[in-house]
Formats: structure tokens, sequence, C-alpha cells
């Protein structure tokens, strides 16, 4: 058992850390319980209700993919820093805890999300943003439920 309004308040406190220091970029990233169950093919049908058409019309595949893979996809877009044009401006101190904090998020979701508890999938619909964007469907076998973790990043 993992407490979900942790992992959804890390996942605001990211959002709003990039999006603050963000200069021209502004991030978005969501965490949330898609149903309860396994059928990944309800959690689709689930999360096409509430996509605009335009990207209901993305290619909508479900790909498997590895824990580690998963976890270095959203460790490697929210480290993302842009450049002088459009990205993401910290001073020192305000990048360490940051830094900080995506450690220890990234050992939550590890320890909590493992392969031995969970699958993880692609799901391109999810994906958005011009710098970066990842779009996830965990299934919990222990929570018996299927959650998407999704972000993006534009101007």
């Amino acid at each position: 058992m993992y407490d979900f309004e942790k992992i959804v308040a890390d996942v605001k406190y990211f959002e709003k850390t990039l999006t603050k220091a963000g200069g021209n970029f502004q991030a978005f990233i969501s965490f949330e319980k898609v149903c309860g169950g396994t059928d990944i093919a309800v959690a689709k049908e689930k999360i096409d209700e509430k996509l605009p058409l335009f990207v209901k019309q993305r290619k909508d595949e479900v790909i498997s993919i590895k824990h580690d893979v998963f976890v270095q996809s959203f460790i490697e877009c929210l480290l993302f820093r842009g450049d002088r044009g459009a990205g993401v401006f910290m001073k020192e101190k305000q990048e360490v805890e940051f830094r900080n904090k995506l450690q220890a998020f990234k050992k939550m979701i590890k320890r909590n999300f493992n392969p031995f508890t969970s699958d993880v999938y692609i799901y391109s619909p999810l994906a958005f943003g011009i710098f970066w964007g990842f779009g996830f469907l965990i299934v919990s076998k222990t929570e018996n439920a299927i959650y998407a973790f999704s972000g993006g990043a534009d101007d």
C-alpha cells in the first residue's frame, strides 16, 4: 500500500517548480487513478472519453515497457532545462532541492510500482508537449487499479 496523495503532491510540486522557474516554458504533469481493475481496454476507454478529438486521432497503441525505461524516461523529462530561449532557470539551491525531491520520488515509484507488483505501458495519447512529453499507464496488481502518469512541456 502506498500514499497516493504523496505521489500526487510530489507531481504537483514538480509541475509548479518547473513552470515557475521556466522562461517561455510551462510544464503540465499529472498522476491519477483511471479505474479499478487491471483491464487496459477499460482504462483506454475512460481516458479517451476525456481527450479532445485531435488527440483521439493519434495512434493509440499500448506498448509494454520495462520499469527501468519507464523511470529513466520521466526522470530525463523532468531534468530537461532547455536553453536561453526557452527553458528552466533555477538557482543552485533550488536545483539541489528539486533533484533531491526527484530522487526520493524515483525511489518511491520504484518501490511502489516494481516489476513484481505492476506492469507499465506507454500510451501515446497521454504524451504531449513541444520540449518533452510522456504518457504511461501503470497497472498495479496489488492495488487492483490502473493509473495514468503523464506530462509535457511547451511554451
